[in-house]
């Protein structure tokens, strides 16, 4: 599995049912989690360990401006 770099500015979205798909944008790292904004204006915590494409994992929307991530050669 591909391991993803989570970074500060990412917005990334749910892919828990319960969740009807919130996006959310990374604030920061702090050790093993990253402090998350919801666009429905609440701060939450997500361990980095979680940011993995599975029915309750989350999914990269839009990566950092000036990130080469995928760029071809």
């Amino acid at each position: 599995m591909n391991k993803v770099s989570v970074k500060p500015g990412q917005t990334w979205v749910s892919n828990d049912r319960r969740d009807a798909g919130i996006e959310f944008v990374i604030i920061r790292i702090d050790g093993d989690y990253a402090i998350c904004g919801k666009t429905n204006g609440r701060v939450t915590r997500i361990r980095i360990d979680r940011f993995k494409l599975t029915a309750t994992g989350y999914k990269l929307v839009k990566d950092v401006a000036g990130d080469n991530q995928g760029a071809k050669p």
